[in-house]
């Protein structure tokens, strides 16, 4: 191999090494971006998740309150239509026309 030949193969690997370091150092930067964007989520992630909690606590909550009174009218209309019917069989012949005789 004469002299040019060595040296544009040398030229070749030095420019093929900084390709390569280039490379490098850009996956390098992407890398720490996406750390970085990891934990600045991940203090973000927790708090979305503990919100969702304390909601899920409510709605328990009020789903509870909600059963109670439902239970609660529920035992009402039952005793209303009792009365009703007591009401109604008491006063069953009250607009009979009476009889003329």
């Amino acid at each position: 191999m004469d002299c040019q030949g060595a040296a544009r193969d040398a030229r070749r690997g030095q420019e093929r090494g900084e390709r390569i370091i280039k490379d490098a150092r850009e996956r390098q930067d992407r890398l720490v971006g996406e750390e970085e964007v990891t934990k600045q989520a991940e203090p973000r992630g927790r708090d979305i998740v503990e919100d969702a909690r304390a909601r899920e606590r409510e709605i328990s909550s009020a789903r509870g309150y909600a059963d109670e009174i439902l239970n609660t009218l529920e035992v009402n209309l039952f005793e209303v239509h009792r009365r009703r019917a007591a009401w109604t069989r008491a006063t069953a012949g009250e607009d009979e026309p009476a009889e003329v005789g």
